[in-house]
């Protein structure tokens, strides 16, 4: 069914939300993957192994608030609420900084510059112009 007059979404804001789910999906694999190397380091040693698994299963359970953030703010965007802009701008700037963090940290650098482009498009998206009408709903 494709929509029309003023309630029609865009395409660029499907892809957008699109682009949000994907990102929010990897981000829950990305998760599972830290809470299971938390578990691994928390059952070594006396004090200091259990506590870098810990600090590893946080930074996993930080990541599924992230991915269950996109997957709220991609609902938003399509249903067209007034909260949808607000939250995706938080999200992805949060998300590129947390990224950003990453890359700085070392490790595989293709890998996590894969974790900083879609946040990227989305605050291109958000603060590109029009995206926000006079009565404060994304466009």
């Amino acid at each position: 069914m494709v929509e029309t007059g003023p309630h029609r979404r865009s395409a660029s804001a499907i892809v957008i939300a699109v682009l949000a789910v994907a990102q929010g999906l990897l981000g829950l694999l990305r998760t599972a993957h830290w809470v299971e190397v938390g578990r691994d380091i928390s059952g070594r040693g006396a004090v200091l192994l259990p506590l870098v698994g810990m600090l590893a299963i946080g930074q996993g359970i930080l990541l599924a608030l992230i991915a269950v953030l996109y997957g709220v703010f991609a609902w938003g965007l399509l249903a067209r609420r007034d909260w949808a802009w607000g939250l995706g701008l938080v999200v992805a700037v949060v998300h590129l900084i947390i990224a950003g963090l990453a890359l700085g940290g070392g490790g595989f650098i293709a890998q996590d510059l894969l974790w900083v482009v879609v946040p990227v498009i989305i605050i291109v998206y958000l603060l590109g112009p029009g995206r926000r009408t006079p009565g404060g709903t994304l466009s």
